[in-house]
């Protein structure tokens, strides 16, 4: 597809990301809700700081999500650290986590599972 300038492009792509927000909507409602509070202040917190969070809404939740699939799986800090030295594969398949991933969401997934645990290890 050819646009004629950037402000054209810019606005395809946010009209997209604007569909698969309300195609979703839905879906994220109930996931919100599935979250530990941990997650919940956060996503809650870039809700009401950030008015155009809905474009990235659908990615923080799946990251969310994800974490934790892999703070439940591996339940150590230490364990996700060593997990993420571990190829691609490996860390999908160590925590039964969803297809599509990039190595960024893998990433980010990983670095907030690390966080979940952080929060709910005993204050020393």
């Amino acid at each position: 597809m050819r646009f004629k300038d950037n402000a054209e492009r810019d606005a395809f792509y946010e009209a997209k990301i604007k569909e698969e927000y309300e195609r979703n909507r839905e879906w994220l409602a109930k996931k919100f809700h599935e979250l530990p509070t941990f997650f919940k202040k956060r996503i809650k917190y870039f809700q009401d700081k950030n008015p155009d969070f809905w474009k990235k809404e659908v990615y923080e939740t799946f990251v969310c999500l994800e974490a934790v699939k892999i703070a439940t799986t591996l339940k150590t800090v230490d364990a996700v650290q060593e997990n993420m030295d571990e190829s691609y594969s490996t860390q999908i398949d160590s925590s039964k986590l969803s297809a599509g991933h990039s190595t960024f969401s893998i990433c980010e997934s990983n670095k907030l599972a690390i966080e979940y645990l952080e929060s709910k290890a005993p204050a020393q």
